[in-house]
C-alpha cells in the first residue's frame, strides 16, 4: 500500500478498536483518511467523509489530527470540529464514527500510539 514508505522506521501506529480495520504504521509525516481511494487509509463506509480528517507530524514532532468531515472527528466523546484540530497523545481514541452517532459495534476509530515496539534494537 505504501511502497516508498516502507523502508522508513514508523514513528507511530494506529491500532484498530474494531475487527474491521487494519492497524497502520505511520511512517509519513502526513496522513489523510476517509472513503476516498486518494486517502492514505481507505476506509469504504458511506458514513465517512470523502477525505474525514488528517494526522501529521509537525517540525517539533509534534502530532496532530485535523476534521475535515462533516459527520465528525472525535477523540474519545469530544468532537474536533470540522477544521480544527487538536493535539494528538499515545493512548488517545481516535473516533471517526462515534458511538454519540452510531451503536458501540459499529465505530469506527483507531487508537494512537507513538510507542513502536522495533525488533530490532540499534
Amino acid at each position: 500500500m505504501q511502497k516508498e514508505s516502507e523502508e522508513r522506521e514508523p514513528w507511530a501506529k494506529l491500532i484498530p478498536l474494531t475487527d474491521s480495520l487494519e492497524s497502520v504504521n505511520l511512517t509519513k509525516d502526513l496522513y489523510t483518511i476517509g472513503r476516498m481511494p486518494t486517502n492514505d487509509v481507505q476506509i469504504q463506509d458511506i458514513r465517512m467523509s470523502g477525505v474525514h480528517c488528517k494526522i501529521y507530524k509537525d517540525v517539533d514532532g509534534n502530532v496532530w489530527i485535523e476534521d475535515l468531515s462533516t459527520n465528525g472527528t472525535f477523540i474519545e466523546n469530544d468532537k474536533i470540529g470540522k477544521g480544527k484540530k487538536k493535539k494528538l497523545a499515545s493512548g488517545d481514541k481516535i473516533l471517526l464514527l462515534s458511538t454519540s452517532t452510531v451503536k458501540f459495534e459499529e465505530i469506527i476509530g483507531y487508537l494512537f500510539s507513538s510507542r513502536v515496539e522495533n525488533e530490532k534494537e540499534d
